[in-house]
């Protein structure tokens, strides 16, 4: 019974998916194909793995990713980030390809972590200054580096200074051939725009003029070749300490990477199909697909080509992924794979070009001069360490700066809004008190801001242990504080207990919210503080400072 139901939640059923559901997922799934095959095949040159370990990896991720995820319009396969970072795996990282697919593996077993503990919301919280720096700067290198395929030659490693470095090498021993299928392809993909992109996307168009163009004009140019498809061969790879030193940092950042492209993408194709994604389902399910994909021989990827083109399209179930899956497996078993070995490595490098230029926003460089300074410093930064050093120390940097540049902006938000100042004791005690000098003020006030995070938690400990010295009483105000992090809560919790150890008894949290006296208590950091000095209000407060302050003035009276 619990199976039956299981399949019913997966596929769909007669009662909700009716013949026009089924037209539309087709439709968008072929469309998705029309992108996805010859795209896939760029990445997987692109890569390093080949162009059938890109549609080894389009297979299993494919398939898993809509049965296990249920993928609601969602493509599963390789992407272009990807093939960045597996390029620079297979380069810098592994000593040979089966290395490279075990990182693979590795990404995928961590993606699954990902998955199960409901993680990936997490992951969007990269900061957007450090994701605009990362497409810019993959865009350059993919649109650099494939200047060479693009005209005839081999690929050229060092990213972009390598590029430039052997450009000169490049155009002197160009291939006219290459040169002029690459113009058409070009040439093509822009001038196909508007309303003929209804009848056929560009990429495809692209795909198919450059190759005719190769295949019965210009036919000097370097093609793909042989390729050896058919059913791929599981074989489960060797581990070693040493291995997966080197492996966990590339493979971390793959299913990162994975993952943040699956909740980007999820929100994009809910805002077309108006279907929720189950987003740490597909993360976990995209996790096994690389898992399967690294058994196979398949490279690791996530969301894949033709998402919104199959959404735009009319796909909205698993269905239209298993669309995808069935015309890769179809291209690999039938005669369509000889044809792959017609294609000119032109026209994939020129599909790569128009994937680096569609994933450059080039509105948001446009106006970059107005963006604020830690916005473009951390994007401007990310994007020289991708070009000049690797995408994964570009990554990892970018992050790391952008974390205290935003510290930075969230410090100055937050401490201006704290107050330190003494309280009169004439406003404790009353205006009616006996008091030898109306101005005398023996309690602080700390007045923090409606929140308290890592950014400012430092500076408020440095203000506020500088300020509290000569009083005898101190209150904290947290009535209008909604969030403390845990190391505010830390800072907090030491101020407290250095004023305790000091003598000062009588020290009186106001208004504390239960879930940060449940933090403050677990941290052991109330427990110098009677309970009768943790108060609703301010005012409740000062009663609460009112007897110690009468006890202070009567002994000081006695000892003059």
């Amino acid at each position: 019974m619990r199976i039956t139901t299981h399949v019913r939640r997966q596929f769909p059923t007669s009662i909700s998916y009716r013949l026009p559901d089924l037209r539309g997922d087709i439709t968008g799934g072929l469309v998705a194909s029309a992108l996805a095959i010859p795209a896939s095949l760029s990445l997987g040159e692109l890569s390093g793995l080949g162009p059938v370990a890109a549609l080894y990896g389009v297979l299993a991720i494919g398939i898993l990713g809509a049965i296990v995820g249920n993928t609601r319009g969602l493509i599963s396969g390789v992407n272009t980030n990807l093939s960045i970072i597996m390029a620079v795996v297979v380069a810098e990282y592994a000593n040979s390809i089966a290395e490279a697919l075990a990182i693979g593996m590795l990404a995928g077993v961590i993606q699954m972590a990902f998955g199960a503990l409901r993680l990936g919301r997490y992951i969007s919280y990269l900061p957007i200054s450090l994701l605009n720096g990362y497409f810019t700067g993959v865009g350059l290198l993919l649109i650099t580096t494939q200047i060479a395929p693009a005209m005839g030659g081999a690929k050229v490693g060092g990213g972009l200074p390598g590029a430039l470095q052997a450009l000169p090498f490049t155009i002197a021993h160009a291939n006219l051939d290459a040169v002029i299928i690459s113009v058409i392809s070009l040439s093509v993909l822009f001038l196909w725009r508007g309303p003929l992109t209804r009848l056929a996307p560009s990429q495809l168009m692209l795909l198919v003029a450059g190759t005719l163009a190769g295949v019965f004009w210009v036919t000097g140019s370097p093609a793909v070749g042989p390729i050896s498809a058919g059913i791929p061969t599981p074989q489960w790879p060797e581990f070693s300490v040493d291995f997966l030193l080197r492996a966990v940092q590339p493979a971390f950042m793959i299913a990162t990477l994975s993952s943040l492209g699956n909740m980007t993408a999820s929100m994009l194709v809910e805002s077309i199909s108006g279907r929720q994604q189950q987003a740490n389902r597909i993360i976990f399910a995209h996790g096994m697909g690389n898992v399967a994909a690294g058994l196979i021989g398949g490279m690791p990827g996530g969301t894949g080509q033709g998402t919104l083109a199959n959404s735009y399209a009319g796909g909205r179930t698993l269905v239209s992924n298993l669309t995808v899956t069935v015309a890769v497996a179809l291209t690999l078993l039938s005669g369509l794979s000889s044809l792959i070995s017609l294609i000119p490595k032109a026209v994939l490098a020129c599909i790569l070009i128009s994937n680096g230029l569609r994933i450059i926003d080039w509105r948001l460089l446009s106006r970059l001069h107005r963006a604020p300074t830690g916005f473009w410093f951390v994007m401007v930064l990310t994007v020289f360490m991708i070009i000049f050093v690797d995408v994964v120390t570009g990554l990892l940097i970018g992050f790391v700066v952008s974390m205290f540049v935003n510290s930075r902006d969230l410090e100055a938000f937050e401490v201006p809004r704290m107050v330190s100042v003494p309280l009169l004791d004439a406003q404790i005690l009353g205006p009616d008190a006996d008091l030898d000098d109306p101005f005398e003020a023996r309690t602080g006030l700390v007045k923090f801001p409606d929140r308290v995070s890592v950014a400012s938690a430092r500076e408020i400990g440095r203000i506020v242990g500088r300020d509290v010295g000569g009083y005898q009483a101190l209150i904290f105000d947290l009535t209008q504080t909604e969030y403390v992090d845990d190391t505010a809560a830390v800072t907090m919790g030491r101020l407290i207990n250095a004023a305790a150890g000091r003598g000062r008894q009588h020290f009186v949290i106001a208004g504390m919210r239960d879930q940060i006296g449940e933090k403050m208590r677990s941290l052991g950091f109330l427990d110098r503080v009677a309970p009768e000095h943790l108060v609703p209000d301010l005012e409740a407060a000062k009663l609460a400072v009112k007897p110690m302050l009468e006890a202070a003035i009567a002994d000081e009276r006695a000892a003059a």
